[in-house]
């Protein structure tokens, strides 16, 4: 049972899109990556001073903190029914369109279209082992993903028996 919740949350985050290619929301504050590249010519004491001052002047946590912790509040007297209304209404804001559905007509279509991006991943890092060679990193995920693409080979998607 814990195996099939396992492989349901490596599915959902594959079959998430991806969120880099969308742009940041508008904020006045910088994005993790200029701060880094602020902090990274400073000494580890500067640095140190430099991320004290960042947390004072941001607050803790993150910026969406607040609005993460509003939206848990609406959402925790809910229904399950309500809830998952809200959250595609959430969604469907921040996206621009409501996705369908997952349903026992599109669930094949659905888990067809994982297994090509995860195949299409695979290959990538594969090229790049056989071209350059992976970071330690990189061979994690490769090994992750190849581990996931085993349940695809399942009818129904359950693991395969382990070999004793």
């Amino acid at each position: 049972m814990s195996m099939r919740l396992w492989l349901c949350g490596i599915l959902s985050v594959l079959s998430m899109p991806s969120f880099a290619a969308e742009p940041a929301p508008s904020t006045n504050q910088p994005t993790r990556e200029q701060l880094r590249e602020q902090l990274r010519p400073l000494t580890p004491e500067e640095r140190q001073a430099k991320i004290r001052e960042i947390k004072e002047k941001l607050g803790p946590g993150s910026p969406w903190r607040g609005e993460a912790e509003r939206r848990r509040e609406e959402m925790k007297d809910l229904t399950p029914e309500q809830r998952r209304a809200k959250m595609l209404e959430w969604r469907a804001s921040r996206t621009g369109e409501q996705p369908p559905p997952v349903t026992d007509e599109n669930r094949a279509m659905y888990r067809q279209q994982i297994r090509e991006r995860l195949q299409r991943q695979i290959q990538d890092l594969n090229a790049k082992k056989a071209k350059d060679g992976l970071t330690a990193e990189e061979q994690k995920r490769l090994d992750n993903l190849l581990q996931v693409a085993k349940h695809f080979t399942t009818p129904g998607g359950a693991p395969a028996a382990a070999p004793k």
